[in-house]
This record gives C-alpha cells, structure tokens and sequence, in this order.
C-alpha cells in the first residue's frame, strides 16, 4: 500500500520548513514505523508530502487511527501513479478515523507572546508517547503533564486526544488568563463542562505544606519522579546554545531515565526563527 501524508500547511512563513523537517521522525516513531518499506518527501502540484510504502499486509484501517493523529501531517490519500491508462499520480483521499475530545482548533485560535507553535507542540507530545511502553495505547484514556503549561497548548492538545491533561505554571496571570479562555471557549461552543474548585478556592491557587528536607530545586529528578514506569519525558529546548550531547548529560546526571539517542529521535533538529537557528528535542523513557 502506498500513501501520500500531506505536510500540515503552516500560517506563518516563520514555521515553514519546520513541518517538513519534522513529518518523517514522528512518522517513523510512530506504531506504524516498522512497517514502513519506503517513505521520502514529494512535492504534487506545489504541495509537500510524505510519499510511504507500507507493509501489503496493513489495511487503511488499521493504520488510519495512528496516521489521523500526527502533527507533521494532515490529510491522508491513497497514491497511484496510474489507474488503467490514466497516468498519474492521482490521490484518493482516505477517511481519517479520530474525533477529537474536545476541538483541535481549542489549541489553535488562542494566540498570546510565547506561545509555542501547536504543530511542533503536537509532534513533542507524540514522540513522548511513541518512545515508552504506552506507544501502543496512545488512542486510550492517558495522563499527561506539562510541567511549564504556559498558556496551555500542550493541555488543550492532550484533552484533544482524550486524555487527562495536567499543568503546572507559576505565573498566576497565565493560569488566570487560560482559565478564562477555557470557560469562554467551552461556553461559545456550547460544551457542557464543570468547575471544580479545591478546598474552596478557585482552580489554581492550592496550599501547600513543606515538611522535613526543603524541596528539591532541580527540575529535572522531580519531574523523574512523577513519571509512570514506561512513561517518558519529552524536552524542547534552544540547540543553538546547548548542544544536543550536554542535554543528554544533563539528564543522565541528574535521573536515571533512559534517553532514546537513536533514529529517529536524533533526526529532530529543525530551524524556528533568526534567534533560534537550532531547536532540538530529547526522549527520555522511565524503565519498567
């Protein structure tokens, strides 16, 4: 079976190669990557593809749940190059098989300084679950946490997927400011939701008791910590000013995770903007 994924067209001319670069890694991490034969970039009719031979054996259906959750990629077509004596290529396209939890564009339409572009930030959330024992259950009922939520990409993105989504933020206004875009969100959309608030008080603001030893200040064996036997880490960061070998020091120092440096997760280096001329991306997996 041979399939053209197209590149997730992209707004912004600052995000343009970015797609490009990313498609084929989180394609090949993905479920589907063993049983790929082939895959290489393509261009029809002016637009960006991933042109794929997969495994005869593979149905549309079988692979359509994972190919439907990509970042990198959009829309999925059946390629031939000729049906009979009509040369080609000609596509046809396949139904995609996901229905979000909650719309993808509640990570889309929000737009606010910082914010982290919602395709890169789907493909760091797929090679976090691709890399660990949950690779094949990532259509399932999952928790995930973001550490540094901002302005809730990650969150509104996982609760997409149907998962239980948490975030940790210490700038009060991001947690107020996305709590409010939430509730507007969801009320403009006609989604039923509840507000649950803890010991009375409002979502956010929690009390918190230190006994003992003060609280660990590195991030890195805390966030260790949280994570499930299996279940894995995924970082982003500015490659231009720490190379990739530093981090994984960093994290081999500092927790006792084991860090996917192997194809594709070393294939992820891709260009943001004049500043940022390198962004990279490191997988880390909590053994069983």
């Amino acid at each position: 079976m041979k399939l053209a994924l197209k590149i997730t067209p992209q707004r912004s001319t600052q995000y343009a190669n970015m797609a490009e670069v990313l498609a084929a890694p989180e394609l090949l991490a993905s479920p589907v990557g063993p049983a790929i034969q082939e895959i290489a970039p393509v261009t029809l009719a002016g637009q960006s593809y991933l042109l794929v031979t997969l495994d005869d054996l593979l149905s549309s259906s079988t692979v359509m749940p994972i190919l439907s959750r990509l970042g990198a990629t959009s829309e999925v077509y059946q390629y031939f190059e000729n049906l009979g004596e009509v040369e080609g290529p000609l596509l046809r396209p396949i139904e995609p098989q996901f229905t979000p939890f909650v719309p993808l564009e509640m990570a889309e339409v929000r737009r606010y300084k910082g914010k982290t572009n919602e395709v890169f930030t789907q493909v760091l959330l797929n090679m976090a679950l691709f890399a660990g024992a949950y690779a094949g259950r990532f259509t399932e009922r999952l928790r995930i946490l973001d550490p540094l939520a901002g302005g809730g990409t990650t969150l509104f993105l996982g609760l997409a997927a149907g998962y239980d989504a948490f975030g940790i933020e210490l700038e009060r206004q991001d947690v107020e400011t996305t709590a409010v875009f939430t509730r507007q969100y969801l009320h403009s959309e006609h989604i039923p939701y509840k507000e649950l608030d803890e010991r009375g008080r409002r979502a956010g603001r929690r009390y918190q008791f230190e006994i003992g030893q003060k609280g660990a200040t590195k991030a890195l064996p805390v966030w260790e910590s949280m994570i499930l036997p299996g279940g894995t880490l995924a970082l982003a960061w500015n490659a231009t000013r720490i190379e990739r070998a530093n981090m994984v020091e960093l994290v081999e120092q500092h927790t006792h995770l084991k860090v996917r440096n192997d194809p594709p997760y070393t294939q992820l280096v891709h260009t943001v903007d004049r500043v940022i001329k390198r962004r990279d991306i490191l997988v880390a997996v909590k053994e069983m």
